[in-house]
């Protein structure tokens, strides 16, 4: 007589139980199988015509994806075989782009040991080269590692330098000097970041820095000077702290068979 696996006619997954079934009473489970085909033949052709959201069991989620933006290219400045100097970058550490449309560029940075000159520039806004703003130099309203740029209410663009501690330089749209801040030399802006200077809506300039405070009353160390509009020093808020996420341990197993000896256990953090 031929003998019928009937596991066969299950899922993989359910073939563990059948076999545990199975080895207690092989024939009666196989007669109650007989038995029990046409009926079970008939509830799942009977589910197969239920919709998906008539049972939660079937119910699948639903994803609804944004729109997919599309970038078009505006403006291009500058590229990798350009003879000009004017448009030539070396290290772009910051962009501004002015209400009248004109493009503020913060190039250069002799604090890497790459020895690029910073210089300030603009272009309008098809990308045309208009002029140098100032020069590198430890005068008055001119810069020695520029690092940021912010746009003031009154127009006004304001400058933090690196190498400057504590001063703020300001330019008129058609880049002269219109003001320079002194907020006190043992204020020591920063270094890298995007936002190393930035200018709320309340006209607050919002500035990164480590050291000394102005005052003693106020937050030490590494944390933002707020600054009014008027040049007056507002108030000195710590840097927010990091909150700590408590990872969980998971046990791993690592399959492989580059290597001699026992399959290892490896403990993984996710």
């Amino acid at each position: 007589m031929t003998r019928v696996d009937a596991r066969r006619w299950f899922p993989r997954d359910m073939r563990p139980l059948l076999n545990i079934v199975g080895a207690q009473n092989r024939k009666s489970f196989g007669r109650l199988f007989v038995r029990a085909l046409p009926a079970a033949t008939f509830i799942l052709a009977a589910s197969s015509c239920i919709p998906d959201s008539g049972s939660p069991l079937r119910r699948r989620p639903s994803f609804t994806y944004p729109p997919v933006a599309e970038l078009v290219l505006k403006v291009s400045i500058g590229d990798s075989n350009a003879s000009d100097p004017d448009y030539q970058f070396a290290d772009i550490r910051d962009i501004l782009i002015a209400p009248s449309g004109v493009i503020w560029v913060v190039d250069g940075d002799p604090t890497n040991g790459s020895g690029h000159t910073p210089r300030i520039r603009q272009f309008d806004s098809t990308g045309k080269f208009i002029r140098q703003i100032s020069r590198r130099g430890r005068e008055p309203g001119e810069y020695a590692a520029p690092d940021g740029l912010a746009l003031m209410p009154d127009g006004t663009v304001a400058m933090r330098d690196h190498e400057k501690p504590g001063t703020i330089t300001f330019y008129h749209s058609e880049g002269v000097v219109a003001r320079i801040w002194k907020l006190g030399e043992s204020i020591r802006w920063i270094y890298g970041g995007r936002y190393s200077i930035v200018v709320d809506t309340g006209g607050v300039m919002w500035l990164p820095f480590t050291g000394a405070a102005p005052s003693d009353d106020m937050q030490s160390g590494y944390a933002f000077l707020r600054v009014r509009s008027d040049g007056s020093v507002a108030d000195t808020l710590p840097f927010p702290s990091i909150p700590q996420v408590k990872r969980d341990t998971l046990p791993m197993i690592v399959r492989t068979n580059k290597f001699p000896g026992p399959r290892s256990v490896r403990r993984a953090v996710r």
